[in-house]
């Protein structure tokens, strides 16, 4: 799901009242709250051009080895996606009723974008991790046990911020 999608979920759901929003819960229309999750954690939009940018910057032989051929265009595309990682949850949110809350998730789909770029051999993320002693080490075992710790702390705060509504 896209993250514009996330922001406009959030947005749609503080326009309605307790009342509106248990009638439509009760009538199964309601937001999903997985699918609210899922979207804070997978921006499709992102992964998307992250895919572009890896077909454009890197090469692969016959053997599937991938050689990153524009480093610096490639550094550079992490940076972006970050920021349109924002920038499209403030566009879906709008920036109406901005409580504390939204500062959390604001920051749950670029957490969420590093956290699966750290979980690829070849990312956008690669680069800024090459700079790291033995590298084979925490790209094999420390990374993606962290990654899968950040996902479990996204999911349990999008929990936090967006509780069941009751009833």
């Amino acid at each position: 799901m896209s993250v514009i999608a996330y922001g406009y979920i959030v947005n749609q759901r503080r326009s309605m009242s307790p009342p509106q929003f248990a009638a439509l819960t009760a009538a199964g229309e309601a937001d999903n709250k997985l699918i609210t999750a899922i979207a804070a954690l997978v921006p499709a939009e992102i992964l998307g051009l992250h895919a572009l940018a890896i077909s454009w910057w890197t090469a692969t032989d016959k053997d599937g080895n991938t050689t990153i051929t524009q480093p610096d265009l490639l550094r550079g595309a992490l940076v972006a996606l970050l920021v349109v990682t924002v920038l499209g949850y403030l566009i879906g949110r709008r920036f109406a009723h901005w409580e504390g809350k939204d500062w959390i998730r604001l920051i749950m789909p670029p957490l969420a974008l590093l956290a699966w770029m750290a979980l690829l051999s070849t990312s956008a993320l690669s680069l800024w991790l090459s700079a790291l002693r033995d590298q084979s080490l925490v790209t094999q075992h420390i990374l993606p046990f962290a990654a899968g710790l950040v996902a479990i702390l996204l999911i349990a705060l999008n929990h936090a911020v967006n509780p069941p509504t009751p009833g």
